[in-house]
């Protein structure tokens, strides 16, 4: 293992991130604060947001090999029960080799700090090889698991992991017994573990989601590792993932409490905000001043095939009288018949756009929730997989949002679902102190003072 021994303070951050949107998004905000600041900023990640990385002004380096649309355009990549394991195949393991090599070359340079995502395995490897100074970044909280706090983990349907025609008798088991006990995945996408429930349950609850995610990762995480003279690891998404110098959480303490068993040298920085300069479209802003305010309906950045749930949202919309926009990166997904109370956008910057609306009903991803958290509306979510569940838990407990399974997404659910939410004065007060909570968030400035006192990472690795 080499390691770096100087100790001026960095002057070259080295980002690295894969994912959807909102796994790239915060990184770039990041980027953009710490170049403002005089540091040298290089962010990698898809070629899809070479064009957004340029807006931003950062330098940008393509990972190798990746098409982030092998994964957004597969049926099932959405799928509340079989979307981990596509996520595992179309995203994560065809990037594992590429972002080894990219974080192996650009992170030995002197005076470089990377800060990844803990989905960019490659980079763990790198830094274990060579000992670089290096910090996790994690947009959601899911990863900062604990036996002692409320959480929820997604659904797996592990024969889907497998061979087709060699499926292990215990995957067949593991999801037999999953259906039975916790129902349809489409009516239950996550897995609840509450505080309240037996610590035995909990510890059982961690322990399989470290089996079920070593199951599916840590064979070609091994691979790799000991072809480089590396030793095999357990725990890839429980422990390992965590970089031993630094785990820097991109959320508060009060959306998610520290506990004794996060990963160590863990630091909380609140939300990073995605502020937008543009103004909204005139022809959204006109639609907005005309009439009540509407609710905005939108699934996630690269979630295709919507068309089902639009139509839905544009019945339930029309039985309550309430305007609403639709925001979608398709054209195919917008009713043909839609009327002139919905309006169709494929973009607008939800710091504008929330100031404007009564709730958001959407996919339960980290950008939109905290977008919603700032601005004090309501949330109807809708999680289907990944750390969605995770996210839909936790703001529920806040009081700010309802949840509403994928399989119930329905015209007949939403009305009852979205009048619940607009109406109960509960959740409107708790979206008013939380939207002052998250106003004095100072999520740059923490991690622009981290890191300039961060003179001496480069010789802790442990």
């Amino acid at each position: 293992m080499t390691q770096n021994t100087t100790t001026d303070t960095f002057k070259h951050i080295l980002l690295v991130t894969i994912g959807t949107l909102g796994d790239v998004l915060p990184f770039l905000v990041i980027g953009r604060h710490l170049q403002q600041q005089g540091l040298s900023v290089t962010i990698a990640t898809h070629e899809h947001y070479r064009d957004k990385a340029v807006a931003y002004g950062l330098a940008f380096e393509a990972i190798a090999d990746t098409d982030l649309q092998q994964f957004s355009s597969h049926e099932h990549a959405w799928h509340p029960e079989l979307g981990v394991s596509v996520a595992v195949d179309k995203l994560l393991l065809p990037m594992l080799k590429p972002v080894f090599e990219l974080t192996q070359r650009l992170a030995l340079q002197p005076d470089v700090l990377t800060l990844a995502h803990p989905h960019a395995l490659g980079a763990r490897i790198a830094q274990d090889l060579h000992g670089f100074p290096m910090w996790t970044l994690y947009p959601s909280a899911w990863l900062f698991q604990s036996v002692h706090a409320r959480q929820a983990y997604p659904r797996v349907n592990m024969s889907s992991t497998s061979t087709p025609g060699n499926v292990p008798v215990r995957y067949r088991l593991m999801d037999w017994l999953a259906d039975r006990v916790l129902g349809k995945a489409e009516l239950k996408p996550g897995i609840l573990i509450g505080r309240k429930r037996p610590l035995w349950e909990r510890r059982l609850g961690r322990s399989m989601f470290r089996r079920v995610s070593d199951d599916m990762l840590a064979k070609p995480v091994n691979n790799l590792r000991q072809r480089v003279g590396l030793p095999k690891i357990q725990g890839v998404l429980t422990t390992w993932c965590h970089s031993p110098q630094k785990a820097v959480g991109l959320f508060p303490s009060w959306y998610a409490q520290p506990q004794i068993d996060w990963p160590r040298n863990h630091l909380l920085s609140g939300f990073v905000e995605a502020r937008s300069s543009a103004a909204l479209p005139e022809d959204l802003q006109a639609f907005l001043d005309a009439g009540e305010a509407p609710i905005v309906f939108t699934f996630g950045s690269e979630k295709l095939d919507n068309s089902a749930a639009f139509k839905a949202a544009t019945d339930a919309c029309r039985g309550l009288g309430i305007r609403a926009v639709f925001i979608s990166a398709d054209d195919a997904d917008v009713p043909a018949e839609q009327s002139g109370d919905i309006f169709f956008v494929r973009f607008a910057p939800f710091d504008a756009l929330f100031q404007h609306i009564r709730c958001v009903v959407h996919h339960g991803g980290m950008g939109t929730a905290s977008a919603a958290l700032r601005a004090g509306i309501p949330q109807l979510l809708v999680p289907y997989s990944y750390d969605q569940p995770d996210n839909a838990v936790r703001l529920r407990g806040l009081g700010v949002g309802i949840t509403l399974a994928p399989g119930l997404f329905d015209t007949e659910h939403l009305v009852a679902t979205i009048r619940e939410l607009i109406t109960c004065e509960t959740v409107q007060e708790n979206c008013r102190r939380y939207a002052q909570c998250i106003r004095n968030d100072n999520a740059l400035e923490v991690i622009t003072r981290e890191i300039s006192t961060a003179t001496d990472d480069r010789n802790c690795l442990s």
